[in-house]
């Protein structure tokens, strides 16, 4: 008996054609699909970016009698060229329609779909800097170090006037229209408009000095304590991807469009878009813009994030062995970067009204957000021009304050102990919604119904990354050397290492998972009516770590009352040993073995980040309209790993 089997097998995607969406690509074969409390499949299409740098640095030294001095400067600058396809669009289920993200897919009624095309940045950056600084031997006992640093912020540019655009309320208040792209909306500025700064998005700032100061003292004069002081300010600067997710959104360049529960649904999303389909583009002065096209507004003179950094320790040794210490770290940040939503939805109470001519069964809907956007009101002949507009500013602030406790012991042995636990808080302002009490009549339907606005406040909440508690202890121990030649080859020289990590929860936020207030706001919240949000807090895997209960959603055309980041996530901890040995078996070569064991006690966790100290992973459905997931624990840390190497060294 014989058997042939010849086969090729191709595992190709599939694009919207593919499965009956009536709807232009560029890109074949790539969807993207996401759907609220269900699946989500499909990736963002591959992205070409290149990028060189150009550096020059110097640094002088000198040293006169006691002062250690430097002077420095480092000027560089970047060309970052990028290339960012974004034709396939992504189709996003929410449960608007069915109360399940899962039903609204089946049913193909579509929340939102985004798409863009392709968004080709040419940017170009220079960085300055020049510093001074002194290391000053006041006395045997005290040491100054004290400088300055000049770093001016200056403005990325683009080349061809790629992306090189910005809303402008005022002008848009005013019916100020580009003279580069006729078909512009009011308020929409280019680089080559009267006004505009050149070929970049911001102007320059000069004047950017960033003092540093410290001391070092020993009180005693024993070398036995010390004493530290210091304060530093510091600038931070927008990365050279920054524009490319911010700014690229804008017509005619990135062209984007969010089409808000579409009438063709998933089969044919574009039916009830003037035109048709927006898709290929091409862009020159007569570019027709799309409606509803997304925008950005960025201050031309927003000003660069500040760092203030001021710190205080005490060292001292205890005995022979031990050295503890205590540290206090504040940090303030000024002129953080945040945004809000400039042209939300007005919501209109009640039940039949008639905006522009059109008669709506519900005044205020999902599906009639796009006709109730405040621009549309305020200049009704651009009525369809403007579909939601993220409006940054730099009044965004953040602090942090830490205690820092350690302690460490070494012994004639070798081994080591040590210790450090670390309390802090971090806190951040960002803005908030919050619905107004009563209707503004400068928003009005046809037939008089007055609606009510969105105001925007400034409210604290802890910082996305705030855990309260940190605390590590390591041991390090070896092996006597013994006198026994045979058990000195087979246990001398081992050395054994454990780690016990433990920390707090991180911050979560809750989310209604739905647009509630009818305003196209994006992470609306719930209403909390219970004052104990949580359940089950033993952290076991699929525990219900939330309780249901303690959460609603707010009434329609309104903001739930819940804060953000106002709940903590489960905490961990986690146990990891280390064994090694240095094998010498000739004067110049050895042998190092290294045996490893994380989480060595096999203990559930749920997941956290990776590294400790960075941004939260929420291990908690925290979206309510996902019942089936919501406060649930879904997912572990990694289990028990255990880890061999060997390393030759010769």
């Amino acid at each position: 008996m014989n058997r042939t089997a010849i086969q090729r097998i191709i595992g190709k995607f599939f694009g919207p054609q593919d499965v009956g969406i009536n709807m232009y690509t560029e890109t074949p074969k790539v969807l993207q699909v996401v759907v609220t409390g269900g699946f989500s499949f499909g990736g963002s299409n591959s992205a070409h970016f290149a990028t060189t740098t150009y550096n020059l640095n110097d640094d002088f030294s000198l040293v006169r009698g006691g002062h250690q001095m430097a002077f420095g400067t480092n000027l560089a600058h970047w060309r970052s060229n990028g290339y960012t396809p974004r034709w396939a669009g992504q189709f996003d289920f929410d449960g608007s329609v069915t109360g399940a993200g899962l039903g609204d897919f089946v049913l193909g009624r579509v929340r939102t779909l985004q798409q863009q095309p392709t968004n080709v940045l040419l940017m170009r950056e220079w960085y300055l800097g020049l510093y001074a600084q002194d290391t000053w031997k006041v006395a045997p006992r005290l040491t100054l170090n004290y400088g300055v640093y000049w770093q001016p912020s200056l403005a990325q540019s683009f080349r061809k006037n790629t992306s090189a655009w910005s809303f402008d309320y005022d002008r848009f208040s005013k019916g100020v229209k580009s003279a580069i792209y006729k078909n512009a909306p009011s308020g929409v500025h280019y680089a080559g408009d009267a006004g505009f700064p050149g070929n970049s998005t911001m102007r320059n700032h000069w004047l950017q000095f960033g003092p540093r100061a410290g001391l070092a003292w020993d009180p005693q004069g024993r070398g036995r304590m010390s004493i530290r002081l210091s304060y530093g300010m510091a600038y931070e600067r927008p990365n050279a991807q920054w524009w490319q997710s911010d700014g690229s959104k804008a017509p005619p360049f990135g062209g984007g469009v969010l089409l808000q529960n579409p009438v063709g649904g998933l089969d044919n999303p574009y039916q009830d878009f003037p035109g048709g389909s927006p898709f290929p583009r091409t862009v020159d002065a007569n570019t027709p813009f799309p409606p509803f096209g997304v925008y950005v507004q960025v201050p031309y003179d927003i000003k660069p994030t500040t760092v203030h950094s001021w710190d205080f320790s005490i060292q001292r040794q205890v005995a022979s062995d031990w050295l503890v210490s205590a540290s206090y770290l504040g940090r303030q940040t000024t002129n953080v970067w945040i945004n809000k939503d400039l042209n939300y939805g007005i919501y209109f109470p009640g039940g039949s009204c008639r905006i522009r001519g059109v008669t709506y069964t519900t005044c205020s809907s999902n599906a009639n957000l796009d006709q109730r956007r405040r621009f549309s009101f305020e200049r009704p002949e651009e009525a369809s021009a403007f579909g939601a507009v993220t409006d940054f500013d730099d009044s965004g602030t953040q602090s942090y304050h830490a205690m820092l406790l350690s302690a460490q012991r070494s012994v004639a042995s070798g081994a080591t102990i040590s210790g450090n636990y670390t309390w802090s808080r971090c806190v951040s302002e960002n803005w908030e919604p919050v619905m107004a009490s009563s209707p503004d009549s400068r928003y009005l339907t046809d037939n008089g119904i007055s609606g009510y606005v969105t105001n925007w406040q400034l409210q604290p909440g802890d910082c996305a990354a705030d855990r309260r508690h940190f605390m590590n202890l390591t041991a390090i121990g070896y092996a006597p050397r013994f006198a026994n030649p045979t058990l000195r080859a087979l246990a001398t020289g081992w050395r054994l290492a454990g780690i016990y990590k433990m920390a707090s929860g991180e911050s979560l936020s809750i989310t209604s998972g739905r647009d509630g207030a009818l305003t196209g706001v994006a992470s609306q919240r719930p209403n909390q009516i219970l004052a104990n949000p949580y359940l089950d807090r033993s952290s076991r895997p699929l525990t219900q770590y939330f309780n249901p209960a303690a959460f609603a959603p707010p009434p329609s055309g309104t903001y739930g009352n819940m804060g953000r980041s106002n709940v903590k996530g489960p905490g961990m901890w986690q146990f990891d040993l280390a064994l090694s040995r240095m094998f010498n078996f000739r004067e110049s070569q050895r042998i190092e073995f290294r045996a490893e064991a994380y989480n060595v006690l096999n203990h559930f966790q749920p997941a956290s980040p990776a590294p400790l100290s960075g941004p939260p992973a929420s291990t908690v459905g925290t979206n309510i309209n996902s019942a089936n997931t919501f406060g649930l624990i879904r997912t572990a840390a990694d289990p028990r790993i255990v880890q061999f190497a060997l390393k030759y060294v010769f």
